[in-house]
């Protein structure tokens, strides 16, 4: 019971709401796959389903804090220059 129970704060993998990845990033579930929120929100952003966002662009988030999926934080790039910007940081 409560936080003695060893699933809580814990999401089954058919979760429907966001939960953590493990590594950080929040993830949703869309049309029975599962996102990183950050993608689900660009792709809104740009006007395209998140299906057609393709796997070679990322989405930076700005302040490095992975769970500020506030659209002035995150800033489309190719996967060249996202690793430009985290090796020059």
């Amino acid at each position: 019971m409560g936080q003695n129970n060893p699933a809580s704060g814990k999401h089954p993998p058919n979760h429907k709401g966001q939960c953590s990845d493990g590594r950080g990033y929040l993830t949703e579930v869309v049309r029975g796959k599962r996102y990183f929120v950050h993608r689900i929100i660009m792709a809104k952003m740009i006007g395209i389903e998140i299906e057609n966002l393709p796997d070679d662009l990322h989405v930076h988030h700005i302040d490095g804090d992975k769970l500020n999926n506030h659209p002035d934080n995150l800033a489309l790039v190719t996967s060249r220059g996202h690793r430009r910007i985290h090796k020059t940081n």
